[in-house]
C-alpha cells in the first residue's frame, strides 16, 4: 500500500476486542475518538452523514471533530463500512440468543 498500516493489523488481528467509536456532542461540534485495547493507536477515518451529507473525518491520533449545526441530525458510519464494537448490535445479539434459548 506504500504506507504503514501496522496500526490496522494491531487493532484487528492482534486483539480480540474490536475498536469502539465514541461520539460526544459539544455545542455545534461532534467529538469523535476511538477506544482500543491497551490504547493502541487507531487513526481509521470515519464517515459521518450530517443531514444526509456524508463527510469523511480524519482521525489523526484516534480523534476527530466534525461540525454538526444545532438541530441537525447525524449518522456515524452511514454505509456500515467499519468493523467496530457497537452497543446496539451487542444488545441485539444478546436478545436473539435469549430468544433462541427460550425457544421463541
Amino acid at each position: 500500500a506504500g504506507r504503514d498500516l501496522g496500526w490496522f493489523f494491531d487493532a484487528y488481528l492482534r486483539h480480540a476486542q474490536l475498536p469502539r467509536l465514541v461520539a460526544r456532542r459539544q455545542g455545534d461540534q461532534l467529538l469523535l475518538h476511538w477506544q482500543t485495547p491497551k490504547n493502541i493507536p487507531f487513526p481509521m477515518p470515519v464517515e459521518v452523514a450530517v443531514n444526509g451529507e456524508v463527510r469523511t473525518v480524519p482521525m489523526a491520533g484516534g480523534r476527530g471533530v466534525v461540525t454538526v449545526p444545532a438541530g441537525a441530525g447525524f449518522t456515524l458510519d452511514p454505509s456500515s463500512k467499519l468493523l467496530r464494537q457497537d452497543d446496539a448490535i451487542d444488545r441485539f445479539r444478546d436478545w436473539t440468543a435469549a430468544q433462541a434459548a427460550n425457544g421463541d
